[in-house]
């Protein structure tokens, strides 16, 4: 049985900070990141159009990302600059 555990990877879906800094300190070995700060944005792109009269896209992929060691710290630095103050993280 303890063969079996040794084998067992760990991930999760969706890209938290704490996911990423569990990556970087190899608890964790993926995570599939969605883009809450592009989703946010082109949420309010979408609603501007719609209360303009303007047509909206029925379905918008604002895209995902998959977390490993080899991109986590480059993944981090991305959401820290996006959410800055949020986590307490300013320039």
């Amino acid at each position: 049985m303890s063969a079996f555990i040794e084998r067992i990877t760990g991930g999760q879906v969706d890209g938290a900070v704490e996911a990423t800094q569990a990556i970087i300190g190899g608890d964790m070995a993926a995570t599939v990141a969605q883009n809450p700060y592009a989703m946010g944005k082109v949420g309010v792109e979408q609603a501007t159009r719609a209360a303009n009269g303007e047509s909206i896209d029925p379905r918008v992929n604002t895209g995902l990302t998959l977390v490993t060691k080899k991109n986590a710290p480059k993944y981090l630095k991305i959401r820290e600059r996006q959410l800055g103050a949020l986590l307490g993280v300013e320039d």
